[in-house]
């Protein structure tokens, strides 16, 4: 009996040896850990990590907190002025001309810094990550492509990670500062309905960050949570072998190009389902919209919404699915979210363009207006998307 418990408190020793080693270890290198493990650990322990490693933290960011809101949607994160962020990237995008660092004007958004002097612009661009300066820079970025084309100063005010709900609230409070003729709401085909969805459930309590139900120790220590962290890691890659097949290949100037290889954005796809089984609707985006007007009126402005498609419904023509039984399922899903902001244009009192045949006919000759992995556009399609609305808010203008 002595010698098991001397095994037993051999064993025990070495444990906590290990389990300590490692703490240091983890604590002076924390690289060592992988960005994928770091998003699953508590939010606190998760911001230090960061911190280290020169990742963006909370510290990084201006809040509209809930609280601020007039609607009380979640918080808002703004990146701060004169700033550099970096954002990791997938080899695929650095190969189709993406850049790893967005620098900030000091109004905190990414435009030339020269259009941060200016006092007032003509147009103004809200929207959430599309079209905003993620992997294009302020030089490339669609407003400012759109104003140069124009000769009118243009402002890019989008915010990663908003949507509908957000667009009013980041309108009401920079308008003043920016005095726009016209504002244009980018309308996310991929996932602006889902963040209406998401404002909804939050204002009922329905979310939350899972990864801070588990603090004590786990909030703490580097290696507890890197044990838990590194099992949800994995039970996620082994879940990922049943998730559906969102991949697809493009037809690009005489080549085929693989696009979401990653197999990414699985939420469209949930989205979709549920558009297309009724548990959802476009009337999702009418209360939203119908605040946008009403800022319209009080302010002053044109107020414009502009469809921006995604990949798949860009490159329809010629693009092979994967899995080609969700083709018919995501050509529903863009009619149905198109249709319904078309009909319901006048009624609400917004001007609506669509630019998704413009585009459709750019991609059968031009380069890749949509990174393989990110999914998001590429200096060329933001080009487009400003060549396709420019003639629209010309004409809007005029009439002012």
């Amino acid at each position: 009996m002595k010698q098991y418990l001397l095994n037993v408190a051999v064993l025990a020793i070495v444990a906590v040896a290990m389990l300590l080693g490692a703490e240091v270890l983890f604590r002076s290198s924390p690289s060592l850990i992988g960005i994928p493990v770091i998003e699953r650990m508590h939010p606190e322990l998760r911001s230090k990590i960061a911190g280290q490693l020169k990742l963006p933290t909370l510290n990084d960011y201006d809040i509209i907190s809930s609280a601020e809101r007039s609607d009380h949607g979640p918080d808002i994160y703004f990146m701060k002025p004169n700033q550099n962020y970096f954002r990791p990237m997938d080899k695929v995008d650095e190969m189709a001309g993406a850049v790893d660092t967005t620098t900030t004007d000091s109004r905190g958004f990414c435009n030339p810094l020269s259009a941060a002097a200016l006092k007032s612009f003509d147009i103004v661009t809200v929207g959430g990550s599309v079209p905003n300066c993620a992997m294009v820079g302020g030089e490339k970025v669609f407003s400012n492509q759109l104003g140069n084309i124009l000769s009118m100063p243009s402002y890019n005010l989008t915010v990663d990670a908003v949507g509908p709900y957000e667009y009013n609230e980041i309108t009401r409070r920079y308008y003043g500062d920016l005095v726009p003729r016209v504002i244009v709401y980018a309308i996310s085909e991929s996932n602006d309905l889902r963040d209406c969805l998401r404002y909804l459930e939050f204002v009922e309590g329905k979310t939350g960050d899972r990864h801070s139900k588990l603090g004590g120790p786990f909030r703490i220590s580097y290696v507890l949570a890197f044990v838990k962290a590194s099992i949800e890691v994995l039970y996620k890659n082994i879940s990922a072998t049943f998730d559906p097949n969102f991949r697809y290949s493009v037809r690009v100037q005489d080549a085929n190009v693989k696009m979401n290889v990653t197999n990414g954005d699985l939420d469209e796809l949930k989205s979709a389902k549920r558009l297309r089984d009724g548990m959802i609707k476009p009337d999702l985006f009418a209360a939203p919209l119908e605040k946008f007007v009403e800022l319209a009126r009080q302010k002053h402005f044109k107020p414009l919404v502009m469809y921006v498609p995604a990949t798949y419904t860009v490159y329809q023509k010629g693009i092979k699915f994967e899995d080609e039984r969700i083709r018919g399922l995501l050509r529903t899903y863009s009619q149905m979210q198109r249709d319904w902001l078309a009909k319901n244009a006048t009624r609400l009192g917004y001007e609506f363009f669509d630019p998704t045949a413009f585009l459709q006919e750019r991609a059968t000759s031009g380069p890749l207006l949509y990174f393989p992995a990110d999914m998001h556009p590429t200096a060329e399609g933001h080009k487009a998307l400003a060549e396709a609305i420019a003639p629209t808010i010309s004409n809007i203008l005029k009439q002012r």
